[in-house]
């Protein structure tokens, strides 16, 4: 595939500018980026493994035949999700898309297939389990005095104040934290809701317990890491010591941080996993009886519906079978 196969028009080489090669190096640039990092990814996988069942069946993985496009998405049923199946699908079409191959997966027989794989399947997403306060202090209580404590400390309380997503947490710069007396102003420059970057400055205000703290883990974590430009958490290796500054933590790499805190508390962390800090906060501020509206502006949620999703199980013992017979 040449550089500007995936641009939008044809070039024409014959162009007198001198800049053009130039030009068209920093447009496929742009066309790259148009998509996060984590869907490309996402996307190759679904063009490999589209590539390697056609090739198992002797069928061409370019073919414009939507009938192969149902076939291959009643195989992903027989494993995935209804959700994973239509990103995998997607992924295919896009990959179609780029070598020419006219795709259209509103025609009838995908658009059935989709909705008998719903049907039988479902469409509820799996819930990770919230990793509420009362939780959180035994799990703080737990991590070792050393680096990868202080570490490890100001990671979970910053992910639970915050509201964050695991990937928000790993792409945080240490310019991206603003100490002041209050608390803590993270700022996220890219999130999965905000893909053009207009970026969102979250607060998170300071405890007057100094174990559960945002503002004071950060502040142990920072005397360890130092002050200097670079990613805010690193890496540590597998004896527990931190690499330097220049090893950036993986989303993964928060997930596995949460479930091994867990499980050095003694706690069974089946269920949980990096979401488990955003949907922690959300949960407990339900409890608490927060607004909707004040649960929204700290998970930067733009839809009430998916905020909702959140706070559901909390509002299901709001009943009004409470106390029939009290």
């Amino acid at each position: 595939m040449t550089a500007d196969t995936l641009l939008p028009v044809a070039l024409d080489p014959a162009l007198p500018s001198a800049d053009l090669a130039a030009l068209v190096a920093e447009a496929q640039a742009f066309v790259q980026r148009a998509k996060a990092d984590k869907t490309r990814t996402i996307y190759r996988t679904a063009w490999r493994r589209y590539g390697a069942w056609c090739d198992a069946h002797g069928l061409d993985p370019l073919s414009p035949d939507p009938r192969q496009l149902v076939l291959f998405v009643t195989e992903l049923a027989r494993a995935l999700k209804t959700a994973s199946i239509r990103t995998y699908l997607s992924g295919v079409a896009h990959h179609l898309r780029q070598e020419g191959v006219p795709v259209d997966l509103q025609h009838k027989a995908i658009v059935e297939v989709l909705a008998g794989v719903a049907r039988t399947k479902g469409t509820q997403p799996t819930k990770v389990a919230p990793l509420l306060p009362e939780l959180m202090r035994p799990v703080l209580a737990a991590l070792p005095a050393s680096p990868l404590g202080a570490r490890d400390a100001s990671l979970l309380l910053t992910g639970l104040h915050g509201a964050l997503r695991r990937s928000e947490i790993a792409v945080l710069d240490r310019a991206d934290v603003d100490i002041q007396p209050r608390g803590v102003l993270v700022t996220l420059r890219r999130s999965k809701t905000d893909q053009a970057g207009r970026g969102a400055v979250v607060p998170l205000v300071a405890a007057r317990e100094a174990a559960v703290c945002p503002r004071a883990a950060l502040l142990r974590w920072l005397a360890v890491r130092g002050d200097e430009p670079g990613p805010l958490y690193v890496q540590a290796t597998r004896v527990g010591d931190l690499r330097d500054g220049r090893h950036r933590l993986s989303d993964r790499a928060v997930a596995r941080i949460v479930q091994s805190a867990l499980t050095r508390a003694g706690r069974d962390a089946t269920g949980y996993a990096g979401h488990s800090l955003r949907r922690g906060l959300a949960t407990a501020a339900a409890q608490k009886q927060h607004t909707l509206a004040a649960i929204m502006k700290q998970t930067r949620h733009k839809s009430a519906d998916m905020a909702l999703s959140y706070v559901a199980d909390v509002e299901l013992w709001a009943s009004v079978s409470d106390g029939l017979f009290d």
